[in-house]
């Protein structure tokens, strides 16, 4: 079993790091800076690390914020890329499930493969008049 962060919290850490606000980050993740403030609290705790400086009006990193951010932020965008990666896949409907004998199929396989490759070629250098 994996042993992550409260994972929420992770969102919320990130967009306090770029936004520099509790309130900032809570509006752009449309909930109140104080549900943003116990989202930090909570993933403080659960690390045993004070990751930011709190003032009156902003909120700055502390060393170890910044240095877990960094992490935080590679894993993020990781996320996105493969959010994006999987949903570019299924808009273009390559999704196929052919079954039969392997021999018969490897020839159509690369047909199809190849077939597939040159259409989506063609058809991404053509301009259709409207």
């Amino acid at each position: 079993m994996r042993r992550l962060p409260p994972l929420n919290a992770l969102r919320v850490f990130d967009a306090s790091a770029r936004k520099g606000s509790f309130a900032a980050a809570g509006d752009e993740l449309s909930v109140t800076a104080s549900a943003v403030s116990h989202q930090i609290k909570t993933l403080e705790e659960y690390l045993g690390v004070r990751l930011f400086s709190r003032s009156k009006r902003k909120v700055e990193l502390t060393p170890s914020g910044e240095q877990y951010l960094m992490s935080v932020k590679h894993a993020l965008d990781e996320i996105e890329m493969a959010t994006h990666r999987l949903a570019d896949n299924q808009v273009s409907g390559v999704n196929y499930l052919v079954r039969s004998a392997t021999t018969m199929m490897a020839g159509w396989v690369v047909l199809l493969f190849t077939f597939s490759s040159l259409l989506k070629l063609l058809l991404s250098s053509v301009a259709f008049p409207l």
